[in-house]
């Protein structure tokens, strides 16, 4: 497994512990019965599968940024809406213990902000969603 590899596997293994610990979007269930009584909603296994398939770019603005500063760690968690077209709006940084002057965290929200997820069931749906970058395994 090359070092990139290895990143994206450490990311996920840690994206996916968090995201079973916290819940980041409201409900655990992907039946439509059950979206349909909330005001909007994507299951957490539907976000999951949709950011996994974007985490080589969370790993790519921290490995860019390691080239600079070799020592940054830490957990950072955005929120985002996801609009009725699936689309991203409105991110922000809503903790951080990076100890990276906000190099990553820029780069990653540039990142987001480009995700395509699937349309929500009855309104927008607010995400919260952690990250955990740590270069071991590097």
């Amino acid at each position: 497994m090359n070092k990139f590899n290895t990143a994206n596997y450490l990311i996920t293994v840690l994206i996916l512990s968090l995201l079973l610990l916290h819940g980041c979007v409201g409900g655990t269930s992907s039946d439509i019965a059950t979206q349909k009584k909330r005001k909007g909603g994507l299951s957490r296994k539907v976000v999951h599968s949709t950011i996994k398939s974007y985490i080589s770019e969370v790993s790519e603005c921290y490995e860019e940024a390691l080239i600079t500063k070799n020592d940054i760690l830490g957990k950072i968690v955005f929120q985002w809406t996801i609009n009725m077209n699936g689309d991203v709006e409105d991110i922000i940084v809503k903790n951080s213990t990076l100890n990276d002057n906000k190099l990553v965290s820029i780069c990653i929200i540039s990142k987001i902000e480009h995700w395509k997820f699937p349309k929500p069931f009855g309104g927008k749906v607010i995400i919260k969603y952690p990250f955990v970058l740590d270069k071991s395994g590097f």
